[in-house]
């Protein structure tokens, strides 16, 4: 079974942080602060791909979607990822 971790209680069934984020309080989520260089892998392989497309529609063509929904899943998966180091 769950424990809750030290600061934490139980509310309705689940563990709620004692220390829950303010509404002017934002933060960067953890899993991104923790992973920078795969964040930033990420955020440029999406910001390519996806410019890429918009260029293409843009000069009256058609992007080739099927590279361009396989970079943004890559992109997703190197955000989420984890650093080695």
């Amino acid at each position: 079974m769950l424990k809750p971790a030290a600061g934490a209680h139980i509310k309705e069934g689940c563990f709620v942080d004692a220390n829950p984020m303010k509404g002017g309080d934002r933060k960067m989520p953890r899993v991104f602060r923790n992973n920078l260089k795969t964040t930033i892998a990420g955020v440029a392989t999406a910001i390519v791909a996806i410019s890429h497309a918009v260029i293409e529609l843009m000069n009256g063509g058609s992007p080739d979607w099927t590279t361009t929904i396989a970079a943004v899943t890559a992109a997703l998966g190197l955000l989420f990822a984890k650093d080695g180091d």
